[in-house]
This record gives structure tokens, C-alpha cells and sequence, in this order.
């Protein structure tokens, strides 16, 4: 496995889900319980997971565990160290990082504890789940359990003599050149960072991996953010969204969708220059932009005030609807050509951008099943043509839930699986 991810998790169900995380880009991943099972299976593996199940160990006999599963898993040379702990920070979650830290000589490690998927998130070093603060939440969802402090950096302090830095969410909002100034400053130790949503944690670990970090420590979700420097990921395989419609509706599941993947995003800005310059010419800044790996989500600007500024425009250009419509859908097609090959799934939002987009696919027609995503979103696929067989969903703009477009490209997902 040398060059790729050893995770080290407390608990069977964690670090499957986790797992989950890694393979759903094509990773092999596998899920050990000891070491000698590390010995037959780390070679065949692009992440290998210990579960050490020392949850409710006692700090001793977890520190004692971990260190012999961080030390087998060493001898195979991955790029990076992952330790699974529980979102509701149960366990002795602080001794197994300080024990992971001395095993395998890491001086620095990045904590992540938001699982903004599973309504947990990091402010100002306390952990909330579900907007309340853990200690409270902890009496409602397990009352047996010991009610401890929400404030991470102490429960850190507790259980390791390390240094613990804070990363709060006022550096992240600075963006990449803040964080890289904030860890080029920070010495060895602990950095617990804030993250309220998914593009927060990418963000971070983006951040850290730039300024040298290998050891992580986190919950559901890390495996997401680690997944773009990972060794062998499937790269070239991504799912394309587009949403054309500007309903309120749309630009409420285009931001949950935002948060919860790592997509390249780009904002179709259609200003005077649109009415002005070729296609070719309004859309190479929007090119470069989606290049790289990841998904890819393309938007219009979203808004009842921008549609009618772009009627304006044309009225002011001399084009009616039609032409307008068709410089619309000639300028998708020309940002969404150069990407059909990577592109193993498509979801839409928006009768008139599915079609648009459709029509470069050279299909025959669409593969309709007996079941439905979601309510008017029938499951469909591809029929003919060099796109035989992928997903292509599309649901009407003007209704749903926020989650709606998150639970298209999760299902267009799982059936590349």
C-alpha cells in the first residue's frame, strides 16, 4: 500500500463508514482487525483500515492498541495517517492520537472533528451536533454516557501534553493564502480546526496537506477531504450537474450541493459581455475554472433579479427569447464538451438544460426504470452512443427539498458502483 491511507478507527461501524468514503472514488479498501491480517492485506490495499474497537477501552489499554496497529501499519509506508474517531467525541479519543503521534514520529496533526453531513460542527472549538452543544445533546441521545465539556481544545488538553492550536472559521473564511500563512506559523501539536461544512473541511485538509501535515484525525467526512491526494484515486470518472433553473427552490439545492461534495463550481455571470463576445471567447475564463478532478457543478447566477437583468440585456441587443435561450444552450454545450469523457453520470435540474446537454451525448434515447430518486425524478440511463449505461437524472427546477440535488448525485454515485 505504500504511498496511499492507513486509518486507524475505534469502532466497526466507523470505519466502514469511513471505507465508504474512500472507495466511492475507486480505492481499494480494506478493513482489518489485526495485525497479522495487516501483513496479508496491506499490500493489496490502497487503504487499509485497523479497527482497534477500543472505544471503551480504558486510556491505557486504547494507547496500547493503537500503537501497535499505527506501527504495523507504518512498516507499509503510507502517504498519509487517518485516525476514526466518534463525532460525539466518545472514547479516549485524545490518548489514541497522542499514542498515533509518538508510534509513528508525526509531530503535527490536523483534528476535524465537524461531520457537517450528520449535523455536526466545529465553532470556535466547541463542538454542536444538531445546533446544540455536545454536552447538552449527549444527555438527550445517550444519557449513561459521562457529560463532558464541548469545548474540543480541552477535552485535548485532558489527555495529551502536546501543544493545542485553534483554527477558527474567521481564518478558513480568509481562504487558502490565510490557512497557509496560519500553518506556516504554528509549531508542532495539535490543531483542532472549525468547520461547519463539507467545502470547510476541504479546505483545511487542502490547507495542511500544502504545508507538509500527514497525520489527520476525524470523523465522517475527513475521508472525503482527503480523497483529491490519495494515491490511485479514480480521477478521471466524475459526476456533471447542472442547474439552469432560477428558481428559489434551485438555489437552495445548489448551495446544500455546495457544501456537502467537492466539485469544481462555477457561476454563469451572464453580463453585457455575454451579449457581446463569441461563446468561445465569454467561456474560456469558465474553462479553466473546471479543470481539474473532482465533480463538476455548473450554475447559472440563481436569481429572479439577474434572469430579468439578462432579459434586459437581450432586449437592449435586439434578441428575443428563442435566440436568447439558444445562445444560452449553445454557451452550456460549449463549457460541458470538453468534459463528456470523464463524465460517468449526469444530473440536472431543469428540463431545458437536461435536453441541452443531452443532445451532445449521441444516444439513442434514455433507459427509464420502474422506480423513482425521488418523487418526478425517475431513475434513468444513457441508451446507445459512448455514453451507454451512465446515469442521467433530471428533475423539474420548481420543486423538492434542499437535500434534493445531494440525494441525485449520491444515487448517481452509488449506481456507477
Amino acid at each position: 500500500m505504500n504511498g496511499s491511507i492507513a486509518v486507524i478507527a475505534d469502532d466497526l461501524s466507523g470505519a466502514s463508514s469511513t471505507g465508504a468514503e474512500f472507495a466511492r472514488c475507486g480505492l481499494s479498501t480494506v478493513l482489518v482487525q489485526d495485525s497479522d491480517a495487516v501483513r496479508a492485506q496491506g499490500n493489496a490495499a490502497q487503504v487499509l483500515i485497523f479497527d482497534t474497537e477500543s472505544r471503551y477501552d480504558t486510556p491505557p489499554r486504547a494507547r496500547e492498541k493503537v500503537s501497535d496497529a499505527a506501527r504495523a501499519l507504518q512498516r507499509l509506508g503510507p502517504a498519509f495517517i487517518v485516525k476514526k474517531f466518534d463525532s460525539l467525541l466518545r472514547g479516549p479519543f485524545g490518548h489514541e492520537i497522542d499514542a498515533i503521534m509518538s508510534a509513528c514520529a508525526q509531530e503535527r496533526c490536523v483534528v476535524l472533528c465537524a461531520s457537517p453531513k450528520m449535523g455536526r460542527i466545529t465553532v470556535g472549538g466547541y463542538q454542536l451536533v444538531d445546533g446544540l452543544p455536545l454536552a447538552e445533546r449527549m444527555r438527550m441521545v445517550d444519557p449513561g454516557a459521562p457529560v463532558a465539556s464541548s469545548y474540543v481544545p480541552d477535552r485535548l488538553r485532558e489527555q495529551t501534553a502536546r501543544p493545542v492550536h485553534c483554527l477558527d472559521a474567521r481564518v478558513i473564511a480568509g481562504g487558502a493564502a490565510a490557512l497557509a500563512a496560519f500553518f506556516d506559523a504554528v509549531g508542532h501539536g495539535i490543531v483542532v480546526a472549525d468547520s461547519a461544512t463539507q467545502a470547510d473541511l476541504n479546505a483545511v485538509v487542502a490547507a495542511a496537506h500544502g504545508a507538509g501535515v500527514r497525520f489527520f484525525a476525524g470523523t465522517y467526512g475527513l475521508g472525503e477531504a482527503l480523497r483529491p491526494y490519495a494515491g490511485g484515486a479514480r480521477s478521471a470518472s466524475a459526476v456533471l450537474v447542472v442547474a439552469g433553473s432560477t428558481s428559489d427552490m434551485t438555489r437552495k439545492q445548489v448551495a446544500r450541493l455546495e457544501a456537502a461534495i467537492d466539485a469544481r463550481s462555477v457561476v454563469l455571470e451572464l453580463g453585457p459581455a455575454f451579449f457581446e463576445q463569441s461563446c468561445e471567447a465569454f467561456g474560456a475564463p469558465y474553462i479553466e475554472r473546471l479543470r481539474g478532478g473532482g465533480d463538476l457543478l455548473l450554475h447559472t447566477s440563481g436569481s429572479h433579479e439577474a434572469s430579468d437583468r439578462v432579459r434586459q440585456l437581450a432586449a437592449k441587443a435586439g434578441w428575443d427569447e428563442p435566440m436568447l435561450a439558444a445562445r444560452i444552450e449553445a454557451l452550456l454545450q460549449f463549457l460541458v464538451t470538453p468534459f463528456l469523457p470523464r463524465c460517468n453520470a449526469f444530473v440536472f435540474s431543469g428540463g431545458a438544460t437536461a435536453q441541452s446537454i443531452f443532445r451532445l451525448l449521441g444516444a439513442d434515447g434514455l433507459t427509464i426504470y420502474g422506480h423513482e430518486v425521488l418523487p418526478g425524478t425517475p431513475v434513468a440511463t444513457v441508451r446507445g452512443g459512448a455514453y451507454d449505461r451512465r446515469p442521467f437524472l433530471t428533475k423539474p427546477g420548481s420543486f423538492g427539498t434542499s437535500d434534493d440535488l445531494v440525494t441525485m448525485v449520491n444515487f448517481a454515485r452509488f449506481a456507477l458502483t
